[in-house]
């Protein structure tokens, strides 16, 4: 355990993120104030975007009010969660999903999560067809795009079965058997 690093409670392996690896998930409470769970969790934000900037992001007032901060960030993960249900109901994938969640689901909520976070600090930049432009557009457009190929049925969801949302399952292919005539 050399290379891992404690995040609130979760243990971070930096080699966990190659695919089908990585076990995190809002499977753990976020504050006092948080009820339910959600597909990615505080440490999961954290991990994209760093401890003192989700923080920084989350408190709108300023004031350094860990109760206010954690309800917001509670508040982004739940946008985020009801974002990716309402955007993939019709796809490929039976949502809301089970635990444990596909990986790819779970870093994408963290990255939608904190550029909620972040949009409530406002825009510093536009394009120059006058939309706006941050520093985590880009951040917002990986997102989007894995929402599309999704939706393409473009990519696969690690440990997930198709449209069943069933843990995926090596079948032996079916030989039938040759006859000769």
């Amino acid at each position: 355990m050399s290379n891992e690093t404690q995040f609130e409670n979760k243990q971070y392996d930096p080699a966990q993120f190659k695919a089908k690896q990585f076990s995190g998930g809002g499977v753990a409470p976020l504050s006092s104030t948080c009820d339910g769970f959600y597909y990615a969790n505080r440490s999961d934000i954290e991990l994209i975007f760093g401890q003192e900037n989700t923080k920084g992001w989350a408190d709108v007032d300023n004031d350094g009010n860990e109760e206010k901060i954690g309800a917001r960030i509670c508040w982004a993960l739940q946008s985020a969660k009801a974002y990716f249900d309402d955007m993939l109901n019709n796809g490929p994938y039976a949502v809301p999903f089970a635990v444990p969640y596909p990986p790819q689901i779970v870093i994408e909520n963290a990255r939608y999560a904190g550029c909620a976070l972040y949009d409530s600090r406002g825009v510093t930049d536009t394009d120059g067809e006058g939309r706006a432009l941050d520093s985590l557009s880009q951040q917002r457009k990986k997102t989007e795009a894995f929402i599309v190929r999704v939706l393409a049925n473009q990519t696969q969801l690690y440990g997930l079965d198709g449209a069943k949302n069933t843990p995926g399952v090596y079948n032996e292919p079916i030989i039938e058997p040759i006859i000769p005539t």
